[in-house]
C-alpha cells in the first residue's frame, strides 16, 4: 500500500472568486487516493495563505516531516501545481528536495506528467505558468486598489469612528465618533498627556462611552495613532504605510492622498493643534543603555515585557543621579499594571548568584522550569496526530450515515472501515514515536543543562565584555526571567536544546 500525504491550499481571494475551497480539494484528494490504492496518512492545510512564499506553516510542516528517516509516506498529493508553489524558484528547489534527498515523489492529480523528459518539460511549463499568474494577478489587484483609492474608496479596516458603507467610503459611526472627539479634546483643551488618556479610556471608557470605548486596549502609542489620523478631518490616505515591513511609512510621493473623500469627525483647526501639541511635547528622550537582560525579563503579574528605565533623583549636594531599572511596559504605556520595578545590577545578581548555585549542586535540577524552544514543532505535531485519531471515529461514523442513506453498499463500507481503521494504527504509531521523542528529551536535560550552565557562566558575568555578548552566553542556558516585586519573587526559565 502507498502511503500518501495530501497538501491543500487556498488564498482568501481564491476561495472568494473561484470557490476552491480546502474541503473541495481533501475530497478530491481523498477519491484519487482512494482509486489509486494509496492510504492518506496525513493531511497539511495551509488555508487562507498566498503560495508565492515558501513561508507557510503547514507547508514547511510537510517538508520537515519528508525528512525523517524512515520517510513517513512515499507520495505527495496536490491537486493541481499551483496549490504547491506559484513560484518557479521554490517549485523547483523543494521538489528536488523531495525527490532526490526524500525520495518522495509530488504529485498533481489533476494534470498529470509523465516521467519522461517531455513529462517534466510540461510540468515546468506549468509552474512558470502559475507564477505569471500570482504576479499578474498581484499587480492587477494594486493596480485596482490605486484606482479605487484615487476615487475616495475605502481601503483596508476602517478608522475607528468609522465605517465602511455600502458605496464604498467611510461613513460615521456615532458611539466611536464620540471616543475620538473626547480624545482630542482632552489632550487638546485639557491639556492631559497620552498615557493619561489612555490609563481613562482603558479604567472608565466603558463607563463614559459603552462598548466603543473597550473596543481596543488603548495605549500611548494608540492614543498618538489617533491623533496623527488624517482620516478624522475627512482626508484618505492610502498606501502610507508598507505593511510587510512593520508599518514602516512610505515617502510621501508614494501616497495616495484624496481630500473631502468622506464625512470629518474633527475639523482641522482641532487636528493641527493636536499636532502642534505633540511636536512640542516630544522632549529629550534619556538614551537606553544596552544591558546584558534587554528583551530577556518579563512581568511575573501580568505577562509584559520588562523595560529599561532610567530612575533619576538629586541628591542631598544637588547632584543629578540616575539607576537603570527593570520595569514592566504595560505600566509605562497604559497603566494596565503596576509600577512594578527593579535595579538592573540587582535582578543581573539574583540571577547569577541561582546559576552559580546550580552548577555547585545546591539545587536539584530536575524540579527547574525548563522549555524546549526545539521542540515546540515536535509537540505541535504530537497535538497535531491526536486530532487525527480522534477524527477516525467521525469520519466512520459519516461512512455509517452514507450507509444507512443507501449511498454505499455493503461491501463499500467494509472496505471505508478497513482503511480508516489502517489510517488510525498507522497515526497511533506515529503519535507513540513522537510522544517518546519528546519524553526522551526531558529526560537527558538535567546533565546537560548543568554542563552548559558552567560552560557560560563566567562569559555571563564579565562585565569586561560587550552587553550583547554576555546576552548571547546567558541565552543558551536562560530562555526568559519574570520578576514580581509585589510577591518578592523571581523566576528563571531555563532553556535546553
Amino acid at each position: 500500500m502507498i502511503r500518501a500525504a495530501v497538501y491543500c491550499r487556498v488564498s482568501t481571494e481564491e476561495q472568494a472568486a473561484e470557490g476552491m475551497s480546502i474541503m473541495a480539494q481533501k475530497k478530491a484528494l481523498a477519491e484519487y487516493a482512494a482509486k489509486n490504492h494509496m492510504v492518506v496518512v496525513d493531511e497539511f492545510i495551509d488555508e487562507g495563505v498566498s503560495a508565492r512564499t515558501a513561508e507557510r506553516k503547514q507547508f514547511q510542516r510537510m517538508v520537515s516531516n519528508a525528512k525523517k528517516k524512515p520517510k513517513p509516506f512515499d507520495i505527495i498529493l496536490i491537486h493541481k501545481t499551483d496549490r504547491f508553489a506559484r513560484n518557479r524558484e521554490d517549485a523547483i528547489i523543494y521538489k528536488s528536495l523531495l525527490r532526490r534527498d526524500c525520495d518522495i515523489d509530488v504529485r498533481s492529480i489533476t494534470e498529470q506528467f509523465e516521467d519522461s523528459p517531455t513529462g517534466k518539460l510540461l510540468e515546468g511549463m506549468m509552474e512558470v505558468m502559475a507564477e505569471f499568474y500570482s504576479l499578474n494577478l498581484s499587480q492587477e489587484v494594486m493596480k485596482g486598489m490605486k484606482e479605487g483609492a484615487s476615487q475616495g474608496k475605502a481601503m483596508g479596516m476602517p478608522p475607528l469612528g468609522y465605517r465602511i458603507s455600502e458605496a464604498g467610503a467611510y461613513e460615521i459611526v456615532p458611539e466611536e465618533a464620540a471616543v475620538v472627539h473626547w480624545i482630542f479634546e482632552t489632550y487638546t483643551k485639557e491639556q492631559k498627556g497620552l498615557l493619561s488618556v489612555a490609563h481613562r479610556l482603558h479604567t472608565d471608557g466603558v463607563r463614559l462611552f459603552g462598548p466603543a470605548g473597550a473596543k481596543y486596549k488603548w495605549s500611548s502609542v494608540g492614543i498618538r495613532v489617533i491623533l496623527t489620523n488624517p482620516a478624522y478631518i475627512g482626508n484618505l490616505v492610502w498606501n502610507r504605510r508598507n505593511g510587510a515591513k512593520k508599518g514602516r511609512v512610505r515617502n510621501p510621493e508614494d501616497w495616495i492622498v484624496v481630500e473631502g473623500a468622506h464625512p470629518p469627525i474633527i475639523d482641522k483647526e482641532t487636528f493641527d493643534l493636536a499636532g502642534q501639541t505633540l511636536k512640542g511635547r516630544r522632549g529629550v528622550r534619556n538614551p537606553v543603555e544596552d544591558y546584558m537582560l534587554r528583551g530577556m525579563a518579563k512581568c511575573a503579574d501580568c505577562g509584559g515585557s520588562m523595560c529599561y528605565y532610567r530612575q533619576q533623583w538629586r541628591a542631598k549636594n544637588g547632584e543629578r543621579r540616575y539607576q537603570p531599572q527593570l520595569s514592566c511596559s504595560q505600566y509605562h504605556h497604559s497603566r494596565r499594571c503596576y509600577f512594578n520595578h527593579a535595579p538592573i545590577v540587582e535582578i543581573e545578581a539574583t540571577v547569577f548568584d541561582f546559576l552559580s548555585r546550580v552548577v555547585a549542586g545546591k539545587v536539584d535540577v530536575g524540579e527547574l522550569d525548563v522549555t524546549f524552544p526545539h521542540m515546540d514543532a515536535v509537540r505541535a505535531e504530537a497535538e497535531d496526530l491526536r486530532r487525527q485519531i480522534d477524527g477516525i471515529g467521525s469520519k466512520f461514523q459519516r461512512q455509517v450515515q452514507a450507509y444507512e442513506a443507501g449511498a454505499l453498499d455493503l461491501n463499500d463500507l467494509k472496505t471505508a472501515r478497513s482503511r480508516l481503521e489502517t489510517e488510525r494504527d498507522v497515526l497511533q504509531l506515529r503519535l507513540e514515536e513522537t510522544e517518546e521523542r519528546i519524553s526522551a528529551k526531558a529526560d537527558r536535560h538535567a546533565d546537560s543543562l548543568r554542563a552548559t550552565i558552567r560552560s557560560v557562566l563566567d562569559c555571563a558575568r564579565n562585565e569586561g565584555l560587550p552587553p550583547s555578548q554576555r546576552r548571547d552566553a546567558l541565552k543558551t542556558v536562560v530562555d526568559h526571567i519574570e520578576y514580581s516585586r509585589r510577591r518578592d519573587a523571581l523566576k528563571i526559565v531555563f532553556r535546553v536544546g
